[in-house]
């Protein structure tokens, strides 16, 4: 099942409007290279200053050399991102986090960091984080990068990294706020609760792969220092080779105050960075992204949790399908300031909004519109995700579902469907068994008190089995030494640097 906002002749117009835009209005590349003007110009460009306009014809065919959304190319997916197919990432600039327990935000520390990528890995749907936490101390001054002055000090993290995650299904997610120090100590403690092997292979794709992210500076501008970079990309020899253009238009400050015209503005300023991808290297990865939202007009603020804005990125999704382009949207992230009853409606309708429609890559997670992060509310997101994926699946036609038999069995006075085996055998198929809906006991608990409690257990966690524990144990031992024989290989990060600390795992 897949939601559809616009109709053919809709999506059509929307295209045509579009073409009109990039030819009759332009792009603006302030300041553009040498390297960029020549290869608009060569291509059929007008440029007049640094206006740039692109023929009708020109972005038609640079459409046609975009790849199959089906065949991996982004990041260090090894899967495609085919239509229809959903992932949550956690995205943003949080400056305040909620404390649950004292009612109140705070800014975030620096020991919010290995907290928030804990419950994240805890989470089923979750499976990244690209949200920068913008500590106290970059705001205010005072504060120190977090470095690893000794042996001792790396082996700490990989201690507390390791333990926490022992015993239990926490695969190690991508995250943005680690330094490139902490990445490297937390891929080494994956390995000390996964098999070397397979905590090997997480670097096997990253050496492929090349893309950038970037946001058109709405109405219609890029920045030259992009542009610059979408070609070096596009032209690269990695065999993973991706762009994702995120236009934030805001409705009525700097797009039009309606959607189809916000839209045909957000639809214009990615189909200028993919034309200039395909001009520079055909076959490079596009990702349709789409972070715009609605803004209050009496306040100038924009607000990701207008349902306007869910319905604008379920239409965004329709216009890069009709490409054949994956996506990216931002449905979910509420204006609350607080969880409660607004953040969990706020972010389940724009969720639904966005996984029904078919978004790929769905950012979402925080509150304040981006600027706030709860443990809690993630917690409750990654519940409500698979209740609404339950319900955006469809409905399974088939000879099982249809139950001819059982009816035929059971369909009489004093029937006894409960115990037959076509329930035992399909009882969880359709239906999610959740704690947070149905009428058991533990789902009248109040939501955001079931997901802190879920919080704590997780903040808490040390590894469950005595046994395991013995066997970490000595896999940190064996780690440490290795650490103070060689304090400089691992912070390099040269080559398959991991190998030298974990020979005697193996």
């Amino acid at each position: 099942m897949q939601l559809r906002v616009m109709s053919e002749d809709d999506v059509q117009r929307i295209h045509d409007a579009t073409l009109t835009v990039l030819e009759r209005s332009g792009i603006w590349i302030l300041d553009m290279t040498e390297e960029v003007r020549q290869l608009l110009q060569k291509h059929g460009c007008t440029i007049e200053q640094d206006r740039v306009r692109f023929p009708k014809k020109l972005v038609e065919e640079c459409l046609r050399q975009l790849p199959s959304r089906d065949e991996p190319g982004f990041y260090y997916h090894k899967r495609g991102l085919k239509q229809g197919e959903s992932r949550l990432y956690l995205i943003g600039n949080a400056y305040y986090i909620y404390d649950y327990e004292k009612g109140a935000h705070r800014d975030c520390e620096e020991s919010d960091i290995e907290n928030k990528l804990l419950i994240l890995d805890s989470t089923r749907h979750f499976e990244g984080d690209w949200c920068n936490l913008v500590c106290h101390s970059e705001r205010h001054g005072g504060g120190a990068p977090i470095t690893f002055a000794t042996p001792a000090d790396a082996l700490n993290f990989v201690r507390r990294w390791s333990e926490r995650r022992a015993g239990r299904d926490y695969p190690r997610k991508s995250a943005l706020n680690l330094s490139s120090e902490q990445g490297r100590l937390a891929r080494l403690a994956q390995m000390l609760i996964q098999p070397p092997a397979e905590a090997m292979k997480v670097r096997a794709i990253m050496g492929e792969a090349r893309g950038i992210f970037l946001n058109p500076l709405s109405p219609l501008q890029i920045k030259a220092w992009d542009a610059q970079r979408i070609v070096e990309v596009a032209k690269s020899k990695e065999r993973y080779r991706w762009i994702m253009p995120c236009p934030e238009v805001m409705l009525g400050l700097t797009g039009p105050v309606t959607l189809a015209g916000s839209l045909v503005q957000n639809n214009a300023e990615v189909l200028a960075v993919g034309c200039l991808a395909q001009m520079a290297g055909p076959g490079a990865m596009v990702i349709y992204g789409c972070v715009s939202a609605a803004a209050d007009l009496r306040s100038g603020a924009v607000s990701h949790g207008n349902f306007e804005t869910a319905l604008f990125d379920a239409a965004a999704v329709q216009m890069a399908d009709h490409y054949g382009m994956p996506t990216r949207i931002s449905p979910g992230n509420t204006s609350a300031r607080e969880p409660g009853v607004r953040a969990a409606v706020e972010s389940a309708i724009g969720l639904y909004m966005g996984i029904a429609a078919g978004g790929n890559i769905i950012t979402t997670g925080l509150l304040d519109s981006t600027l706030m992060i709860s443990y809690e509310h993630l917690v409750l997101l990654d519940e409500i995700v698979t209740l609404i994926k339950q319900t955006t699946g469809g409905l399974g036609i088939d000879a099982e579902s249809l139950a001819l038999e059982v009816i035929d069995q059971e369909g009489r006075p004093s029937s006894n469907y409960v115990s037959s085996e076509h329930t035992v055998r399909n009882m969880k198929r359709d239906i999610y068994y959740s704690d947070f809906v149905g009428r058991i006991e533990a789902s009248y608990q109040d939501w955001y008190e079931k997901a802190h409690t879920r919080v704590k257990e997780v903040l808490s966690a040390k590894c469950p089995d005595p046994q395991l524990q013995k066997d970490l144990e000595a896999k940190l031992a064996a780690v440490g030494a290795r650490l103070k024989e060689n304090d400089t290989t691992w912070r390099t990060g040269e080559g398959e640097w991991w190998k030298y600390y974990i020979q005697d795992l193996c």
